[in-house]
């Protein structure tokens, strides 16, 4: 009866089927449509006219039903039994993925009891789905990370006795021995693996690095080195320096990590091989606001990463900063996602222009801002003596660490006493702490938290002065963070003979001193 309470009614009941946050479809028995809400209409660009046309339509035969086909379960629900799909996946006419969908179907019931029709709704849960494989993702490297970590830890103890053992060797030596070529090379190939270890502990988990004064030059360089690999093996790379190139201010990891993103682009936008041409150059002071670049800026230095690969519409390079976005068939072989790209620009003050055109290839190129500071020099190591008559209590859990450590340190004059575990530690303590004038304490050890151990040597001899090593890597910021532990310094392993005897000479002495990197 239509009735203005009726009337009412209706109405409310339209205005709530229209502004909900998703789509609803109402059929009749048959599984012909009778209504769509606005969502539908809007997802579909479908006017009212358009929806007009569909109603007495099967829904297999609507464009609804040919992008969610799903028909064979509206039978089931056209029988009275409710259907439901979570992470639908929904194509377009290409078979490319639309949207994940969450879709149930209701029956409704008349009168009488029987099944006249029934209601689908249907969720977009796409950008749901694509946050949690990323949070997936997320996880899955942080695990990979920290048993990386773990495992370049036990490498490094190896390499520091295989370096401990090799200089000792070499020390021992006359200069003109046939076989001091054979021991430098161990020597060489010792350090070489503790850098390719650094780097690979800087990848898996980085541990943001203060940024300073480096050659761009020198990074791409070294980023090239790495992806010149079988995995590149079909791509040529090419190079055309400044050689004048002014430094720039930057966190080593962050800018190689942006480098080997345009690598990755590159490659996977050019899948039978091509050409990759890297140019620097100077940006004059004149230019540097048009290019994005901070006021302060009076230089600035730029990098062009040109590849000769599939190339890009107007419409992709509109969207490549969005974290989800891919842009169709052809658009997959370009390797986008450019978000974290932009985050590392951001945090350098730097920026970005793209160029590209379809089947012409792309350019990518970066642009920072001159660093004030040059690029430091590292120092070379003098084999100059470092010895001591003091007593040195060495704790390590590797054994070989613990025997080439004690090795070196004896045969410089040291009295060495030794310890695996904490409890042993504190138990040589306790009984002779008079004698120890340096404790050089593993940072892991397997029965023992450092701090424990640390706050009860302190509570024995508050003067004790301790030593802490580490086959983990750290960033010279990380490593200045042991003094809080109230201790006199640090040392990285895989350590050189020399750094070990100069940094125990410099905590004896009190010359409070961090050796990071060796």
């Amino acid at each position: 009866m239509d009735t203005p309470e009726n009337h009412d009614l209706i109405q409310r009941w339209q205005a709530i089927f229209n502004h909900l946050p998703l789509g609803v479809i109402t059929t009749d028995s048959l599984g012909r449509i009778l209504d769509a809400n606005s969502w539908l209409l809007e997802r579909f660009s479908l006017s009212t006219g358009d929806l007009e046309k569909l109603v007495g339509q099967p829904y297999s035969d609507t464009v609804f039903g040919q992008t969610i086909n799903i028909d064979k379960a509206l039978q089931k629900m056209r029988k009275g039994r409710p259907i439901s799909f979570t992470n639908f996946v929904e194509e377009d006419r290409y078979g490319k993925e639309r949207a994940v969908l969450n879709i149930k179907g209701i029956p409704l019931y008349g009168s009488l009891g029987d099944v006249n029709g029934g209601m689908i709704i249907i969720d977009d849960v796409t950008e749901e789905t694509n946050q949690t494989e990323t949070n997936n993702q997320a996880l899955m490297l942080e695990t990979t990370g920290s048993v990386a970590g773990m495992m370049l830890h036990d490498f490094n103890n190896l390499l520091c006795a295989i370096l401990g053992h090799s200089q000792f060797i070499k020390s021992n030596f006359e200069s003109e021995s046939p076989l001091l070529a054979d021991v430098d090379a161990i020597e060489t190939a010792a350090l070489t693996a503790s850098e390719i270890t650094r780097r690979l502990r800087s990848w898996v988990k980085p541990t943001g690095n203060t940024p300073q004064p480096l050659n761009l030059n020198d990074l791409i360089k070294e980023t090239v080195n790495i992806m010149q690999r079988p995995l590149f093996n079909k791509i040529n790379i090419s190079l055309e320096f400044d050689s004048s190139l002014p430094p720039i201010l930057a966190d080593e990891v962050d800018v190689k990590r942006a480098i080997i993103t345009l690598f990755s682009n590159a490659a996977k936008a050019m899948p039978q091989g091509g050409n990759i041409n890297i140019r620097t150059g100077t940006i004059p002071a004149a230019e540097t606001d048009a290019l994005g670049l901070p006021d302060t800026a009076d230089e600035g230095v730029w990098a062009a990463f040109q590849d000769t690969g599939v190339g890009m519409t107007q419409e992709t390079r509109e969207k490549l900063y969005e974290p989800f976005f891919n842009g169709g068939k052809l658009e997959d072989s370009l390797g986008l996602g450019l978000t974290s790209l932009q985050k590392i620009l951001k945090k350098h003050h730097a920026s970005i222009r793209v160029d590209s055109q379809l089947g012409r290839g792309s350019v990518f190129t970066l642009y920072f801002p001159k660093a004030s500071e040059p690029v430091e020099k590292t120092d070379i190591e003098i084999d100059t003596p470092h010895l001591g008559k003091e007593t040195v209590l060495l704790v390590d859990s590797e054994p070989v660490v613990r025997a080439m450590g004690c090795k070196i340190l004896r045969s410089n004059g040291y009295t060495v006493l030794d310890a695996e575990l904490g409890s042993q530690v504190l138990t040589i303590f306790r009984n002779r702490s008079s004698e120890i004038d340096l404790v050089i304490l593993d940072m892991f050890l397997p029965d023992y938290k450092i701090d424990g151990i640390i706050s009860e040597l302190k509570r024995i001899a508050p003067d004790v002065q301790i030593l802490i090593t580490s086959g983990f890597v750290f960033d010279d910021e990380t490593s200045m963070d042991f003094h809080h532990h109230n201790t006199t310094g640090f040392i990285q392993k895989p350590y050189r003979m020399n750094a070990l005897l100069a940094q125990v000479r410099n905590v004896l002495d009190g010359e409070v001193c961090t050796a990071a990197d060796n």
